[in-house]
């Protein structure tokens, strides 16, 4: 199985979202959308301008009115 993360920092009038899929086979992968994650901080924006997944970890940047932030799943 694998899972791949794609960051779409300009979604939903530039708040951001991330988009996570999966697939369960290496030889004859399809891609299924496992879910869409977006930011907890009212005041964040371009959630998803960075993305970084280690095993079961996912590591999302966003830009806030302190200057950025890091949402860890």
């Amino acid at each position: 199985s694998a899972t791949v993360v794609v960051g779409a920092p300009g979604a939903d009038s530039n708040k951001g979202s991330v988009y996570v899929y999966y697939t369960t086979s290496a030889t004859s992968p399809s891609w299924s959308s496992q879910s869409v994650l977006q930011p907890t901080d009212a005041t964040a924006t371009s959630f998803g301008q960075a993305v970084s997944i280690y095993t079961t970890r996912l590591v999302v940047g966003a830009t806030t009115p302190a200057g950025g932030a890091a949402y860890t799943y």
